[in-house]
């Protein structure tokens, strides 16, 4: 007979969000200068970097040559991508709710509230404030892990 308290137990751990990685996306990285680039797009986007300093800092040529070769391995521009990263943080905030727009255009990088919100608008057909009302609320989940990873997670 099997003894009940040697099964293994589960432990139900919340889902608080899903991050989107530079890893899960499928991008050719042939180019080492294209992957310093995006690497620092990916963490300094919202600080006021440009695709100027970008072409300058990572392919050391003009913007005209350095955005053929960004093109050619991720299929956007360098602006697309700086843009894209920018939005991203915004969608991030304006699902918390916590801060206002006007922060929020400061914190993504973006001269002010207006231009922020003309290009949330281009971009998303809703001002910043009408896509945080229809946002759907974070969804809870739930993971499910055996009962060896109780003193990884240190399940009390």
């Amino acid at each position: 007979p099997r003894d009940p308290a040697a099964a293994p137990r589960r432990v139900t751990v919340p889902i608080v969000g899903v991050m989107r990685r530079a890893s899960t996306v499928a991008i050719r990285r042939r180019d080492p200068g294209v992957a310093a680039a995006l690497e620092a797009i990916r963490l300094h986007a919202c600080d006021g970097l440009s695709a100027t300093s970008v072409a300058a800092k990572f392919f050391g040529t003009s913007l005209h040559a350095a955005e053929d070769r960004f093109r050619a391995a991720t299929g956007r521009t360098i602006g697309a991508e700086l843009m894209e990263r920018r939005f991203d943080a915004a969608l991030g905030y304006l699902r918390e709710g916590r801060s206002s727009v006007g922060a929020i255009a400061d914190m993504c990088g973006w001269n002010g509230a207006a231009p922020f919100r003309k290009a949330f608008k281009a971009r998303f057909g809703l001002s910043p404030l009408q896509w945080a009302r229809r946002a759907p609320a974070p969804r809870k989940k739930s993971l499910t892990f055996p009962r060896e990873y109780e003193k990884i997670i240190r399940v009390k």
